[in-house]
């Protein structure tokens, strides 16, 4: 028979605490105009046993896959720890606490050709030239990518126009018809003559 003699390896069994890797084990992608912020993980250590050599080598381990395909939402699972060898296995916990951030995409735009209008002006008063300004927001993509200046408006505040001449009036900060916050926006007041409706 053969063979007569079969070597073996023996050396002692050990522990040792090993993070688990974040992120490792997620697999696909958030639907379009959102974005996998952050993997959160818990417990972040767990405790391994195996043959000395291989837990030395061992500087991490992962999990088992969590699917955030098409999610416009945050995914949260319980799933296995894998250590990826065969001969250590973790000991003080079979399963982790996956935590996949999702979040909608923001961005900047400044949004040019934004008309300003005129509030608590006398009715028998209009100005003599059209004003367009632009607004700087913060806001998510899925109304970046639809809006534009005409959906928009700057007021300015004509309170104190009394009659005909040129004014400098304050424009008011912006309100918007969507999810988003304003950084900024031009102009900050306007000079403006103002006619009497019906007169050249």
């Amino acid at each position: 028979y053969s063979p007569s003699v079969i070597p073996f390896l023996l050396e002692p069994v050990t522990d040792k605490y090993v993070p688990v890797k974040p992120g490792a084990g997620v697999r696909g992608e958030p639907r379009n105009g959102f974005a996998l912020e952050q993997v959160k993980v818990s417990p972040q250590k767990v405790l391994v046993r195996g043959p000395q050599s291989r837990v030395a080598r061992l500087q991490d381990v992962t999990t088992e896959p969590v699917d955030i395909s098409g999610r416009t939402e945050t995914v949260v699972r319980n799933v296995r720890v894998v250590t990826n060898d065969r001969f250590v296995r973790s000991i003080d916990v079979r399963e982790v606490n996956v935590t996949a951030v999702i979040t909608e995409r923001r961005e900047r735009k400044t949004i040019s050709d934004v008309p300003v209008t005129f509030s608590r002006l006398k009715p028998d008063l209009s100005p003599a030239v059209n004003v367009i300004g632009s607004i700087e927001v913060d806001a998510p993509v899925r109304f970046l990518e639809t809006i534009s200046g005409r959906d928009l408006e700057l007021v300015a505040d004509c309170g104190d126009v009394a009659g005909p001449g040129e004014y400098r009036v304050a424009v008011l900060p912006p309100e918007l018809p969507f999810e988003g916050t304003v950084l900024g926006y031009t102009p900050g007041t306007v000079t403006v003559r103002f006619e009497r409706k019906g007169e050249e």
